[in-house]
């Protein structure tokens, strides 16, 4: 590419200021395709800023100025953006039109579990945030003293890297910052947590494990090893948290450790296989975390597990079923509810056992009914303040394992799981719209998330059930 900087010094010199700094990143963009080297490329930069202020009289760029003309601030594709805020690619400013003004997004009770809705609306806040209004001059106050669901904090950072970099710090609560730190969210946010010096002795974590960075460790590993490598270090996790809590009397049992260890493989093998259909965009990428906290002044051990994968929802993907038999059974499903939205009664059902995709499938469908057997079974407790919960969100549906909830009945003779949400448990009936319903907004994929609490009385008297053991 030819560049006429003759041309360029004549043209600069009628800019505007904004139209000056939007020009001059333009330039070194263009300058950085010639191939010269960095020293001429600053020398050249240089020469620009002299010939628009002059040597003795040079403006002073802002801080926000100089960083955007550091750093490519051209729109990023985002499938999640894109679908939190629908207008962004409409309403997309470029930094040298947004207004400066500093503003301010406010966090709190940010839990998919406890506070869906309100959730899913601070995540549309930021995006159009991210889109058209800040320019590096937006402050997000996190004001939870701590974590009750993990899958907020965990697909924010999974979008991080796609937005404007229109974030610049705000508030947080140090015991929040604790859990962030040792989940290493901090790196997905690009923060810096300085006043946090040791870690907290009550936090046992898991730091976030995303598929794209486990197979960057190794350029050979496969992604079924991914998915083992994942599924190793959560069993590991399970068998310190259970040694923290019983003082090393208590640990998975080897049944135990294989059950947990297929779940969550086969959560991911769904998340890759289910993740991309209808979607040129995904290459079934998710991600995964957990954690324990300790609260003395409860004498409580909160556990916090969560994955997340961009792509398909699950009712986009059982709607391409090639397995006639289950497509039958869900159009009789439907059917028989008429009345109630179709996306959420496919999300249900498709949630059941045995409601797998493709046509002669001999592993699949599966998974998340045990993974609601399991966190029921370890999350069994005598306050039902920390009775287990067991969330899923896809699309515009949202499912909540609770309370009656959450036991399924085994229905055939097959020994399939099922839980309808309804008081008798059956696919006559429609769903209970307090623990099934339509979201304001859409995720573009799915997300997994629990919270259950260990009770070190009941582990004990439960530990030779073959799920938990000496």
């Amino acid at each position: 590419m030819y560049i006429n900087f003759d041309i360029i010094r004549r043209d600069i010199h009628s800019l505007s200021d904004e139209g000056f700094v939007e020009q001059l990143s333009r330039y070194q963009q263009a300058l950085k395709k010639t191939g010269k080297g960095r020293h001429q490329i600053r020398e050249l930069k240089r020469s620009l800023i002299f010939k628009k202020y002059g040597k003795n009289g040079r403006r002073t760029y802002t801080k926000q100025e100089l960083f955007l003309i550091r750093n490519n601030t051209n729109k990023k594709e985002s499938l999640i953006l894109e679908q939190l805020y629908p207008k962004r690619n409409f309403h997309w400013k470029n930094f040298n039109k947004r207004d400066a003004t500093a503003q301010e997004i406010d966090v709190k009770d940010f839990s998919f579990i406890d506070n869906p809705q309100e959730t899913l609306k601070i995540f549309q806040n930021m995006a159009e945030a991210e889109s058209n209004k800040a320019l590096h001059s937006c402050t997000i106050n996190f004001w939870d003293s701590g974590i009750r669901d993990i899958s907020p904090y965990l697909l924010l950072g999974s979008v991080m890297s796609q937005m404007f970099p229109f974030f610049s710090g705000g508030h947080m609560e140090v015991s929040l910052k604790h859990v962030v730190r040792d989940l290493q969210l901090d790196k997905d946010w690009k923060i810096n947590l300085r006043d946090i010096e040791e870690p907290d002795p009550n936090i046992l974590a898991l730091p976030v494990l995303r598929k794209e960075h486990i197979e960057q460790e190794n350029k050979e590993i496969d992604t079924g090893s991914a998915r083992e490598k994942v599924a190793t270090k959560i069993r590991i996790m399970f068998d310190q948290w259970l040694s923290v809590v019983s003082d090393q009397k208590i640990s998975l049992s080897e049944y135990g450790r294989s059950y947990l260890w297929n779940i969550i493989s086969e959560v991911l093998d769904n998340a890759e296989r289910h993740a991309i259909i209808n979607s040129e965009r995904s290459d079934g990428k998710w991600s995964v975390t957990c954690f324990m906290e300790y609260k003395k002044e409860s004498n409580d051990y909160t556990c916090c597990m969560s994955f997340f994968n961009v792509g398909a929802s699950i009712a986009e993907t059982i709607g391409t079923s090639t397995d006639p038999s289950m497509t039958s059974r869900l159009r009789t499903y439907i059917a028989k509810h008429k009345h109630y939205d179709e996306e959420l009664l496919t999300t249900v059902f498709a949630l059941q056992d045995n409601s797998t995709r493709k046509n002669g499938e001999s592993v699949g469908g599966y998974g998340l009914m045990s993974m609601v057997n399991f966190i029921q079974k370890m999350g069994k407790t005598n306050k039902p303040e920390h009775l287990p919960k067991i969330v899923i969100i896809s699309g515009h549906s949202y499912v909540k394992f609770a309370d009656g909830y959450i036991v399924q009945n085994y229905g055939d003779v097959a020994g399939n799981r099922y839980q309808w949400f309804n008081k008798s448990n059956s696919e006559e009936e429609p769903p209970d719209a307090a623990y099934i319903f339509r979201l304001q907004g859409y995720i573009p994929g799915t997300i997994i998330t629990t919270r259950f609490s260990l009770d070190k009385d009941i582990l004990t008297n439960e530990r030779n059930n073959g799920t938990a053991n000496n």
